[in-house]
């Protein structure tokens, strides 16, 4: 199974995206290790010390500090082997844990108006001090407490510490930039690649009647300049080859016009038999195709040159110059118009070109019987129908290929209808096939109205 090509567009944003995380990280890292060599991460671990002995703190029935055996303080006293602290109230009470230091023991009792201190701290605050003083309103009153710090460093401290600094710091900020960069990325690659999606709308406009139209390197990424280049010499090319073909079928359907001519006139100075006739038809058929092939080529560039026309004039003309053939294959020719004119933009002989193919088709295929009906209705249609076997609905795309053809035995070269669909098409119109009421063919040209019609 072939592999889908992946979006630019979003190749662009994933990277983006990674990097944004990929700097993230590192910034955290660093967050990490400020947070370490500041000394914050000791701090908020000693503060928490304090605030589990605080948690503790009770009074006995006479008054006297005790500690309650809460989970904090178990797991505190089974953390920290070597952890001392001495609690003072108002009233003088004392109570203390641990092996405290003669120097501690002597100086907690002159601190005992001191809020906050850092004990055995040097000038830069960068390493852990001794002991840490904090005074704290508690349920049984305002105490002092004086904790030793000498509890190793563990990954759930460092995570608890660098979690706390996380949310007072950083995280507020990391949102809102996140936010930002899920907004401004996607809009900043779409107008970066906004000349990308531009080359690629104007390449979808590129058909084989409209040649001539190459892609703009403005705006485009420097990265997608060579690539553009090269479809643009792509394309050049493909028109060179176009027009030699088509030059050359033009030469070719010119020159055999001549012989064509010359056979045929030949051929009605023989005398009257089966043979002849044969020949006649089958000599009409390439004059047909060597016409037809002239007109695919008058018509290329010809959309510059277009000017009003009447439709409705144009289908009585054709009418007038069609009705014998019909009324000698033993059809009726009936026409009905819904104004008097119909005027689109476009170039006459083309359109009556159309015209009588379609004409000619109906006399072909309408079983030498019948009615063929032309209709000219508003706002700018023009509608052929006639009484024959009508086109099975699986065959109404492919008879408009060149040299298609519903009967292989039956006349024509099967340039007809193509070339009835590049008129339409150069006219910016299209072409419906369907069933007429009759259950022969319907053939709709629908025209762009561009100029305005009268009414009978």
């Amino acid at each position: 199974m072939k592999k889908l090509p992946s979006s630019l567009k979003w190749q662009l944003i994933t990277r983006i995206v990674f990097a944004q995380a990929f700097i993230v990280l590192s910034a955290l890292a660093l967050f990490v290790a400020f947070l370490w060599l500041s000394g914050f991460v000791h701090e908020r671990y000693d503060r928490g010390v304090i605030d589990v002995i605080k948690e503790a703190v009770s009074r006995d029935g006479d008054g006297h500090l005790t500690l309650k055996n809460t989970s904090g303080l178990a797991a505190l006293r089974r953390d920290e082997k070597s952890l001392w602290f001495i609690i003072h109230d108002a009233s003088g009470n004392q109570l203390i844990e641990g092996t405290v230091p003669d120097a501690y023991r002597t100086m907690s009792n002159a601190l005992s108006n001191v809020l906050e201190a850092r004990l055995g701290d040097d000038k830069a605050g960068a390493s852990r001090p001794d002991a840490v003083i904090r005074r704290e309103d508690t349920s049984v009153g305002r105490i002092l407490i004086m904790a030793s710090t000498g509890g190793g460093l563990t990954f759930g401290r460092l995570a608890e510490a660098v979690g706390e600094g996380f949310k007072m710091l950083v995280l507020p900020g990391l949102l809102l930039a996140a936010m930002a960069a899920l907004l401004v990325i996607p809009l900043v690659v779409r107008m970066t690649l906004r000349g990308a999606s531009a080359i690629a709308e104007k390449a979808s406009q590129i058909e084989p009647e409209r040649r001539g139209i190459r892609l703009s390197t403005e705006d485009v990424p420097a990265e997608l300049s060579p690539l553009v280049d090269a479809f643009n010499g792509a394309l050049e090319r493909l028109d060179q080859g176009y027009s030699r073909q088509q030059r050359f079928l033009a030469q070719a359907a010119h020159e055999l016009r001549t012989p064509i001519a010359i056979l045929s006139a030949r051929l009605h100075a023989l005398p009257e038999n089966e043979v002849k006739s044969g020949l006649t038809r089958d000599v009409a058929r390439l004059g047909t195709l060597a016409g037809q092939l002239l007109d695919l080529q008058r018509l290329e560039g010809q959309s510059n040159k277009f000017h009003a026309v009447d439709i409705v004039s144009a289908a009585r003309q054709v009418i007038s110059d069609m009705a014998p053939l019909a009324f000698a294959a033993g059809h009726d020719v009936v026409f009905d118009n819904d104004a008097e004119v119909i005027n689109v933009r476009g170039d006459r002989q083309a359109i009556e070109r159309a015209i009588t193919n379609l004409f000619q088709n109906a006399i072909d295929h309408g079983d030498k019987q019948g009615t063929i009906a032309i209709s000219v209705l508003r706002p700018a249609v023009i509608e052929v129908a006639d009484e024959g076997k009508g086109i099975p609905s699986d065959m109404r795309r492919s008879i408009f290929e060149p040299f298609s053809r519903l009967d292989d035995q039956g006349p024509g070269a099967g340039l007809g209808l193509n070339l009835v669909q590049q008129i339409m098409a150069l006219h910016e119109g299209t072409i419906e096939v369907g069933e007429a009421s009759s259950g022969g063919a319907r053939m709709r040209l629908v025209f762009p109205q561009t100029v305005s019609s009268s009414n009978r």
